[in-house]
């Protein structure tokens, strides 16, 4: 389950013609743009081999400032991301805890999804064959 790329597909659904990155770039995005990435990761274990798993991830969206319309387009992206960016499609989670900031003139909002997984079972260490000696005792 790659849900870094499960949020780039349901905000490439949003804005269709919006630029994604899923990694840092040194030269620096290109505007506008989103990037999105985990924050961390963690796990509490249920009963039997299932496992309830929360992660917490952040999208930055840069607007286009050779427009003289920065605040404007914060105002509006803020308002569509809080309204339009709710599940994610692909993997038919919700997204929770919605907290949207704007810091040095980008968007950073920040929310978590929570999921349960089922271990797979390790097939090696289960008995691969059972072989039988037997014998009579003091006989």
């Amino acid at each position: 389950m790659d849900l870094t790329l499960s949020i780039i597909n349901e905000l490439a659904r949003i804005f269709p013609d919006g630029t994604f990155y899923r990694e840092k770039i040194e030269q620096g995005f290109t505007e506008p743009s989103f990037y999105v990435y985990p924050i961390s990761a963690s796990q509490d274990p249920l009963l039997s081999t299932r496992n309830y798993r929360k992660r917490p991830y952040c999208v930055t969206w840069f607007p286009d400032t050779s427009l003289d319309t920065t605040s404007e387009q914060l105002e509006t992206m803020s308002d569509r991301l809080m309204n339009e960016f709710k599940f994610l499609h692909d993997d038919k989670l919700h997204i929770l805890s919605k907290d949207l900031k704007v810091r040095d003139g980008v968007i950073v909002m920040t929310f978590g999804i929570r999921y349960v997984v089922q271990e797979v079972p390790d097939e090696s260490t289960k008995m691969q064959d059972l072989t039988e000696k037997g014998a009579l005792k003091n006989g």
